[in-house]
């Protein structure tokens, strides 16, 4: 919890009903899945990002968290979200669009704990061994269900085939799709 308001007080924020309930299932829920579903502009990226940046081992430099988003803009938004948070977690952002060798040396300097990025991209740099997904703990498909309309539904699959079967998952819309009934917790909010 001081951790929480350490990051807040830097922010000069106050969480919502909706953050301060998923940061309480994220930090005391098991590893199954977190539904998230919130209006555009509720602030989901900092819901997740505040309980899983607080638990991740800054004690190595290996990935622990994959982010997946529809599109470049989310991709740099919620890589931002997390940097003006303060934390001395890495983060870094891929997505199509430029050279994946440019994102590649990026990934080898900054060594990032989180990363965020489009489907295709991330199954590039996981087909490459550019990622390794062996330390992954958490997965977050951010705006799943623009993921779906966006066509990427192959791309999802053969990424979380990729992942370990361990990992917890957290999903964000803003609107319900049958793809998202899949049980576990779920927060809904107008």
């Amino acid at each position: 919890m001081e951790y929480l308001n350490q990051v807040l007080d830097k922010l000069g924020y106050k969480l919502n009903a909706m953050q301060q309930d998923v940061y309480d299932t994220l930090r005391h829920k098991d590893k199954s899945n977190v539904i998230v579903l919130s209006p555009t502009g509720t602030g989901k990226t900092l819901s997740y990002l505040l309980p899983i940046i607080e638990q991740l081992d800054t004690s190595t430099t290996l990935l622990e968290c994959l982010v997946v988003v529809p599109g470049r803009e989310l991709a740099m938004q919620s890589a931002d979200v997390l940097k003006s948070m303060g934390t001395d977690i890495n983060a870094c952002a891929c997505f199509g669009g430029r050279p994946a060798m440019d994102e590649h040396r990026i990934m080898r300097k900054l060594q990032p704990k989180v990363i965020f990025g489009t489907p295709g991209r991330l199954n590039d740099h996981i087909a490459k061994g550019n990622i390794s997904t062996e330390h992954i703990r958490y997965v977050v498909l951010d705006e799943y269900d623009k993921c779906l309309e966006l066509g990427f539904r192959n791309e999802m699959t053969s990424l979380l085939s990729t992942l370990p079967a361990h990992v917890g998952h957290v999903f964000l819309s803003a609107t319900r799709c049958k793809e998202l009934e899949t049980g576990g917790f779920t927060s809904h909010y107008t």
